[in-house]
């Protein structure tokens, strides 16, 4: 495959997301593990979860659906992550590497090849649920399983042990940026070494053996599974603070909506809100049971927007995108589909992101400078009151969504009317989810706009969102995410400038010069970052609402409920 100028081989900063965070996985886990039901527990010390995805299985490098990322959360913990503020955290890093201390640089290999490496020092005491240490020959051995491990550490080419506590990652050019240690699980070498081979998907000891406490360095570890749920009793080798509760349960449920009613009736003591937090069934539900919960909304890492297609002759005018922006109520919009808890969007980038450029201007409904703006482009009004193009052509747009979710429906309607008062013909049509990310989207089989949300994670690049050679075509196989076709040399150099520096500020400093860029170009049209809402129990605290990819589980030690011992 092709890969586009500029285009690291780090995960693509923009994932597809046209639902929620998680997506349907396969059952893993073969038929000798499968219990006919859950053992009995005391209930004042168990916290049962309900989660509305099946869990594929524990191993991080096999199983990396959000469903197995929550309940490996639980059990395992990658060397770094970003925590509910959006900061770049330690989990079993000792300290944070970085250029000033040496510990991120640059380096020569083979000869002329230059390449980055990163040196990790672990947290003292670090053990594995069996008593034994998590040390750097456990990072080399992960390291070797390179056709396992994901895009984003693709360009790891070998890791040095340099004492049992500090090993050296060496990447084979300079697109790495240290996001990439959030994929970086250790995997215990004394177990998991005599897995490898051809087929160690199927001999992993995750797969094999999943109650072995020796696989696990997190808060709990496994003990139990039937079909449908899970298990997890307190770590006691675990090398950070002592969770409140003995056992925690998950509970597979088939759908959200099934999630909800089982809550409801008190099957559950929570939910897994990481994985239901921006459906529309919690919209619903949050509204219909106010002041049951401890509610926490905040602005998630889904972006909505509307794709527009700049090889359109309507669409290519910067100032013809500019007025579709200020022909839009997204005040209104907001207020109807999101109660008012959305964050209206300047640029790409969540407001979270501590790259996000906080001197971009907010573009509100300003009808007569819209018009005026068509009008400067060459537009007017026709007999019926759609405006005309120079060439004749009527300035009519196919605006795209998908079926089956309402507030994009009725967004989708606003936008259509908002449109028709400043001249503009819209031809709304609705689409199977299975179509847009099959074909309109990957083909850019789409004259006009498409409204649909994408999901970012904090800290990331743009390049397969907005570098020319990421427009998706033949010759890149579609893999590319410019489904508007955006082209822009001054973009395209500070994303290529962003591969090749491993200077954090030099990254910020780029990222927030492309939002710049974005709001004044708009090669789609920012709508909002969708709202995250999290129903926790009245009295339960220290349970993040971390509002992106990272789950709360993470930081499983930390949550306190009220227990009731009359239970």
């Amino acid at each position: 495959m092709t890969r586009p100028v500029g285009q690291s081989s780090m995960a693509k900063w923009l994932l597809l997301l046209l639902f929620c965070f998680f997506a349907p996985q396969a059952q893993a886990y073969g038929d000798e593990i499968v219990r006919p039901k859950p053992p009995e527990v005391r209930k004042n010390n168990e916290l049962s979860i309900g989660i509305p995805a099946p869990v594929a299985g524990l191993h991080p490098y096999l199983d990396r659906g959000a469903a197995s990322r929550y309940a490996q959360g639980l059990v395992l913990r990658p060397l770094m992550a970003f925590d509910a503020n959006w900061q770049l955290v330690c989990m079993l890093c000792a300290v944070m590497p970085s250029n000033e201390a040496g510990t991120i640089r640059q380096e020569f290999y083979d000869g002329s090849k230059q390449g980055v490496a990163i040196t990790v020092t672990l947290k003292p005491g670090l053990r594995w649920g069996d008593g034994r240490p998590l040390t750097a020959e456990d990072a080399a051995f992960t390291a070797s399983l390179t056709e396992h491990l994901p895009p984003s550490l693709g360009g790891l080419r070998k890791v040095t042990v340099d004492s049992p506590q500090q090993f050296t990652l060496h990447f084979r050019d300079l697109s790495v940026e240290l996001t990439a240690l959030t994929d970086f699980y250790p995997l215990p070498k004394a177990l998991e070494q005599a897995a490898v081979g051809a087929d160690y998907a199927k001999n992993s000891r995750y797969r094999r053996t999943p109650f072995d406490p020796g696989l696990y360095n997190g808060a709990y570890i496994l003990t139990d599974s039937w079909n449908g749920g899970w298990l997890f009793t307190a770590n006691a080798s675990f090398s950070g603070a002592k969770p409140q509760l003995q056992t925690l349960r998950l509970q597979r449920a088939p759908s959200v909506a099934a999630a909800l009613s089982s809550y409801d009736r008190g099957a559950y003591t929570m939910l897994a809100w990481d994985l239901l937090a921006t459906t529309e069934e919690t919209a619903r539900y949050s509204e219909q049971n106010a002041g049951r919960f401890n509610a926490v909304v905040r602005p998630s890492a889904l972006f909505e927007h509307i794709a527009l297609n700049l090889e359109n002759p309507l669409l290519t005018d910067r100032r013809t995108r500019l007025a579709l922006l200020l022909g839009l109520d997204r005040a209104a919009m907001n207020q109807a589909a999101f109660r008012g808890n959305a964050v209206v969007a300047p640029a790409f980038i969540s407001p979270l992101d501590r790259s996000f450029n906080n001197d971009l201007p907010i573009q509100t409904l300003n009808r007569e400078r819209a018009k005026q703006l068509l009008g400067d482009a060459g537009f007017k009004p026709g007999a019926d009151g759609v405006l005309v193009a120079p060439n004749g052509q009527r300035f009519t747009l196919t605006l795209l969504t998908t079926e089956g979710n309402a507030s994009r429906a009725m967004l989708q309607q606003m936008i259509t009317n908002s449109w028709k008062q400043i001249g503009v013909e819209v031809q709304p049509k609705l689409v199977p989810a299975s179509e847009l990310l099959s074909t309109i989207l990957p083909q850019r089989r789409f004259e006009g706009a498409v409204l649909f949300a994408i999901a970012s994670f904090p800290d990331a690049a743009a390049t397969s969102l907005l570098h020319s050679q990421s427009i998706p075509n033949q010759r890149n196989e579609f893999s590319g995410q410019n489904y508007s076709g955006y082209k822009n040399p001054t973009m395209d150099g500070l994303l290529e400038n962003l591969d090749k520096t491993t200077s954090i500020a030099y990254r910020l400093q780029l990222r927030r010069a492309m939002q710049q860029i974005y709001s004044a170009d708009l090669p789609s049209l920012p709508l909002f970052f969708r709202p995250a809402r999290y129903l926790l129990p009245i009295g339960a605290t220290g349970i993040p609402s971390t509002a992106h990819q990272f789950p709360a589980t993470l930081w499983v030690e930390d949550w306190r409920f009220v227990i009731n011992d009359d239970n």
